[in-house]
């Protein structure tokens, strides 16, 4: 089982604004007072491993919610799971990108120098194909572009997924929030 988990709040995550791989921001007081009560729900699971990027506020995460698990496990630091570069719209308010700033998301070859989606998935690609992901239970608190693609990644004919969040329009996956968990039969 795969427990997928957006790490908590920050004061770039309230102020609207972007992380990508130069901005890492502690955990502000919401998101520790998140990460409190995610280790409570957590409590009585027993995880194999716990799995996190390198940003701080991931790590930050992991650490509180090791202090609540009944059966805590030393976090292990995955540079594969961090979030997307967002090239020069790192730092940036959402609300004030222009459209083509933000259609740069999604195009591979840009001037804003934006990771490309492919190289992005082939990133967490690596990542999922470690053996040690098969038949174990570990939480995996990252990003919210790499957990949205991890879900798009999954044949979800095959494997049953529970938590997500859906457009009520599209019923397409959508960026999960602060502190969503999605489990993944892996």
């Amino acid at each position: 089982m795969l427990n997928l988990l957006r790490h908590g709040e920050t004061d770039a995550n309230a102020a609207g604004r972007s992380h990508g791989l130069t901005c890492d921001h502690h955990l502000n007081a919401t998101g520790l007072a998140q990460a409190a009560i995610v280790g409570r729900k957590l409590k009585h699971i027993r995880f194999d491993a716990i799995y996190t990027s390198t940003r701080i506020r991931a790590v930050e995460m992991a650490e509180a919610i090791n202090i609540w698990l009944d059966y805590p496990v030393e976090p292990i630091i995955e540079p594969l799971l961090i979030g997307r570069d967002l090239g020069s719209l790192t730092g940036k308010l959402f609300h004030e990108l222009t459209a083509e700033q933000l259609q740069a998301v999604n195009t591979p070859d840009n001037k804003y120098g934006v990771e490309t989606t492919e190289h992005f998935r082939q990133r967490i690609s690596v990542f999922l194909k470690n053996p040690e992901l098969k038949d174990h239970n570990s939480l995996i608190i990252s990003h919210g572009h790499t957990i949205l693609e991890m879900l798009k990644m999954f044949d979800e004919e095959k494997i049953r997924m529970s938590g997500i969040r859906r457009n009520s329009n599209s019923n397409t996956i959508v960026m999960p929030k602060n502190c969503d968990i999605v489990n993944v039969e892996y």
